[in-house]
């Protein structure tokens, strides 16, 4: 099984990320088959039985266990890949902090199943993009109110500078405490 994982390029970029073995590696890419058919990456936590069911009747509306869908070998492979990086990892990864926050609120065994749902949807887009796991956060990008935001220049201590700081009340913080009169250009 590891020279088959080994051998195959996607298997190999799969193997990169946290608690992702040969077999889990090669399970997801003979299950998933391809991936260009999910239009989200996490449509294929679906596709593999790990979201939860649903009970509706009437007014109830409730989220039961996770819906078994799909082939149970690789849904057991993800949950096995989950746990390691749950329980049995020493190495920080983002998705061991998000899924330990996670067992705070809800318990350990949903965050394992929330990891293998996170999971699934990491590997689909790694396998997509071809990128390997990213171990640290990602870094931001810069939106564009942030680049606006960034390059806003100070004014010069000018009359419209000096009657802005006039009308500052240096006791309340950006409060006016009396109008500030405008001057008027000549036109």
């Amino acid at each position: 099984m590891g020279r088959l994982a080994e051998s195959e390029e996607t298997c190999k970029l799969l193997m990169a990320a946290p608690g992702v073995g040969p077999m889990v590696a090669l399970s997801f890419w003979a299950g998933v088959d391809e991936p260009a058919r999910f239009g989200r990456s996490r449509s294929v936590a679906g596709h593999l039985g790990l979201t939860p069911s649903r009970y509706q009747s009437g007014e109830i509306d409730r989220d039961r266990d996770i819906s078994n869908c799909g082939d149970a070998g690789i849904r057991w492979n993800l949950l096995e890949a989950a746990g390691i990086v749950m329980r049995i990892s020493k190495k920080s990864s983002p998705l061991k902090a998000w899924g330990l926050a996670v067992a705070r609120r809800r318990g350990m065994a949903k965050a394992t199943v929330a990891v293998a749902r996170r999971l699934a949807a990491i590997l689909l887009r790694m396998w997509i993009d071809n990128t390997p796991y990213r171990w640290g956060p990602r870094p931001p990008e810069p939106s564009e109110e942030f680049r606006c935001a960034a390059w806003i220049e100070i004014p010069s201590r000018d009359k419209w500078a000096g009657n802005l700081e006039a009308g500052l009340n240096a006791g309340s913080g950006w409060q006016f405490d009396k109008k500030i009169e405008t001057p008027t250009h000549p036109t």
